[in-house]
């Protein structure tokens, strides 16, 4: 199991193996399914995964029985819950049942608590489900995926000190979790701690994902959000220097990155450095050539600079490609060039 700590913000480690492939069968099924249960952008990759690794060839017809069987066994009415949260023709109110008959039994069952708090979130039961992952979060604490569902309640909710405080929390838990300080450094802001915010998104891009991850590597680079993020607050800020090194790393990381690119072309725009910015929205316009928003964007500058006639041919050559097959959003994005040249 020594693997498994290099991936905790995903999921908690459990005593069983089989015990764990529930779990993770449960949350692939409940965070997918239902619209209210959003997580994070990366737990959604490994979730998709999670849910092509972790399928179990045991029927709900040898889960009843089991349960049949075996009345006060506690992990059998858990699993018998996972088979129903993942049948429609039950729905939640039946994995509901058997969760909380699991609990009954087995008291401390943090695996338990925190099912019970994803069937709550599918049912718009909110602050149950709140209580369910911070009893689970009481018997577990090391389990990364409560704290994120907890933090998303609060988050959504309005609570941003509450969700601060368990954002915090997990950060001390998985320091060596990118993504957890580029989330506490979104929550920061949401309350104004601009300079927090700061330090947290360095801290996230300082961290690189472990080779070593018991699942294959993902293609999205975690610390390319987080940089980003750090880039466009410089430029809120008005720390156009700072926002350059950022935005750099971020198109380092992913080079397919438009949104890094049109940033580091604003910061240089705004410290007048015209070449550096023309040449910023070219590249970007080399990397994704079928995407009509890095035409825009390479006209904007233009236009930021004081280059209109230039601006103009942009605007030609978008209308030019719009009349191809497929090449509305062209003729969409060259309108509001358009408006931009004669503001």
């Amino acid at each position: 199991m020594g693997m498994i700590s290099h991936t905790q913000h995903y999921f908690f480690s459990t005593t069983f193996m089989t015990s764990l492939k529930a779990l993770f069968l449960l949350l692939a099924i409940a965070l997918t399914a239902h619209a209210q249960a959003k997580p994070d952008p990366q737990e959604s990759i490994l979730l998709e995964r999670l849910n092509q690794y972790v399928q179990e060839d045991i029927s709900l017809e040898a889960l009843q029985k089991r349960v049949q069987e075996q009345p006060d066994s506690a992990e059998a009415h858990y699993r018998l819950g996972v088979a129903y949260l993942g049948k429609k023709k039950f729905g939640d109110e039946k994995a509901l049942e058997e969760f909380m008959q699991a609990i009954r039994l087995k008291p401390d069952y943090a695996e338990a608590y925190c099912a019970l708090g994803l069937v709550y979130e599918g049912l718009g039961k909110s602050e149950e489900a709140i209580e369910a992952y911070k009893k689970s979060a009481t018997l577990d604490p090391k389990g990364p995926l409560i704290f994120s569902r907890l933090k998303y309640l609060y988050r959504t909710s309005g609570r941003y000190e509450e969700a601060i405080e368990v954002a915090e929390k997990n950060s001390l838990l998985h320091p060596n979790n990118a993504f957890q300080f580029f989330s506490l450094g979104d929550l920061y802001l949401k309350v104004g701690r601009t300079e927090d915010a700061i330090v947290a998104y360095k801290k996230g891009i300082s961290i690189k994902p472990p080779k070593d991850n018991l699942f294959p590597p993902i293609d999205i680079p975690m610390n390319n959000s987080g940089a980003q993020k750090l880039g466009e607050l410089y430029i809120k800020l008005g720390r156009y220097a700072d926002a350059i090194e950022p935005c750099k790393q971020a198109i380092q990381d992913d080079p397919k990155n438009i949104e890094a690119y049109r940033v580091l072309s604003d910061a240089y725009t705004k410290l007048g450095l015209t070449w550096e910015a023309v040449e910023t929205a070219k590249q970007a316009v080399q990397v994704a050539p079928d995407d009509p928003k890095v035409y825009f964007e390479l006209g904007v500058v233009y236009v930021m600079i004081g280059d209109k006639e230039t601006a103009i041919g942009v605007h030609k050559t978008m209308l030019e490609i719009g009349q191809k097959p497929g090449g509305k959003r062209y003729v969409f994005y060259a309108d509001w060039l358009l408006q931009k040249i004669n503001q």
